[in-house]
């Protein structure tokens, strides 16, 4: 049975290797691709598609909430993350977010088949420079950066106060009061440690917090 992908990355040269690279596979086609958050929720309804792998660095939306916007309209699709990021925390909050797999993009790719395969199968992948991450990611380590102590929702509103958005946007994006967005951002600013919002954003640069978060609306 034929795996039918929709391929969702913003930069053509990486789209069109990986079409040409599972063009050898019989059991493995590419029938649509998507270049921004949008396209891939105009794009995911088509019933054809049995398979998506997303790259969650996109313009148009938060990584993180484009898979989790994937999963409500499609909540069987399986769904396999290839990320620049070879991080153990930003890994669990994709998995969190509702992505079945997760690999980076340094992965050789005659690995990257078989993943999709076993992804598609209800199998789950993670990329195995990050599984011994991922088991003790949930442990208790001083060492551990403070943001990986932050909630799912003190995390999303952590990463748009980084990019530049205020809270009365920010309460619009997720449905909140500003009231609210306010007591979380008090929250998750207790929590880092940090007592201004320039210090906020000196964190998260430190941490490469921002580049993750990918919330480019161009």
């Amino acid at each position: 049975m034929t795996i039918r992908i929709l391929l969702a990355d913003d930069h053509a040269i990486v789209r069109d290797g990986l079409k040409k690279l599972l063009s050898d596979e019989a059991d493995l086609e590419v029938v649509d691709e998507a270049m921004s958050a949008q396209e891939v929720l105009e794009k995911i309804d088509n019933p054809s598609l049995s398979f998506i792998m997303l790259d969650v660095s996109m313009p148009g939306a938060n990584g993180l909430d484009l898979i989790s916007a994937v999963r409500r309209r499609r909540p069987d699709l399986p769904m396999l993350v290839l990320s620049m990021h070879k991080d153990a925390h930003f890994a669990a909050r994709v998995l969190r977010a509702g992505a079945n797999s997760y690999l980076s993009k340094d992965i050789p790719f005659d690995t990257l088949g078989g993943a999709i395969r076993r992804t598609a199968q209800g199998g789950r992948v993670i990329d195995p420079d990050l599984i011994d991450a991922l088991l003790s990611h949930d442990r208790p380590d001083q060492n551990r950066p403070l943001h990986e102590a932050l909630s799912e929702r003190e995390y999303q509103i952590f990463q748009r106060i980084a990019s530049g958005h205020a809270l009365n946007q920010i309460a619009d994006e997720l449905s909140l009061s500003p009231k609210t967005v306010s007591t979380y951002k008090n929250r998750l600013m207790e929590k880092l440690n940090v007592g201004s919002t320039a210090e906020l954003v000196k964190y998260a640069l430190e941490h490469d917090e921002i580049a993750r978060s990918s919330l480019s609306t161009d």
